[in-house]
C-alpha cells in the first residue's frame, strides 16, 4: 500500500513539475500575453468572440469555466476600450449579448499573428522528427486528459 501510495505522489510531483515547466516556457506567467495589453484569459476571450456569431456573456462563462464577476470586469474593460459591444438579448433581457467590434478583431489578430510566430519559434529549434513527436504527445496529453475516464 505504502509503495502504491508513493507512486501516487510521484505521478502527481510530475504533473506538477511539468505544469511550471510548461507555463514558463510558452510565457502566460507574464502580466501580459505576448507583449500585448492582454492577460491570457483576455485573449482566450478575444479567441472566443472572433468567430463573428452572436455570444451571450452567459455561453463565454460556461465555454471557458470563468467566475460570472470575473468575465463580468474583462468585458467592461473590453467595452470601456471599445473592443467589444454588449447589447441585452430581445427574448431575455437578463441576457446579455456580445460581439466584437472592429478594434477587437484588431486585437485579436494581433494576438493571433504573435501566437503564431511564437508557436513558430518553439517549433524551429527542433528538427522536423522532434517536432512531429512534440505534437504527438501534445495530442496524447490532450486526449487523455480529455477522456471519459479521466
Amino acid at each position: 500500500m505504502g509503495q502504491d501510495r508513493s507512486k501516487v505522489t510521484d505521478c502527481i510531483g510530475a504533473v506538477r513539475h511539468f505544469n511550471r515547466f510548461y507555463t514558463q516556457r510558452i510565457g502566460v506567467l507574464h502580466k501580459h500575453l505576448l507583449q500585448t495589453p492582454f492577460s491570457l484569459v483576455e485573449g482566450r476571450v478575444l479567441r472566443e468572440l472572433v468567430h463573428g456569431q452572436k455570444t451571450t456573456a452567459t455561453m463565454l462563462r460556461s465555454k471557458l469555466a470563468l467566475d460570472r464577476g470575473y468575465l463580468s470586469r474583462i468585458l467592461r474593460g473590453f467595452a470601456a476600450r471599445r473592443l467589444v459591444q454588449i447589447t441585452s438579448c430581445k427574448n431575455d433581457g437578463r441576457q446579455k449579448l456580445v460581439e466584437l467590434t472592429g478594434k477587437g478583431r484588431k486585437a485579436h489578430s494581433l494576438l493571433n499573428t504573435r501566437a503564431q510566430r511564437h508557436a513558430a519559434s518553439i517549433l524551429d529549434k527542433l528538427s522536423r522528427a522532434d517536432q512531429q513527436r512534440l505534437v504527438a504527445a501534445m495530442r496524447t496529453i490532450e486526449k487523455l486528459m480529455t477522456s471519459k475516464s479521466s
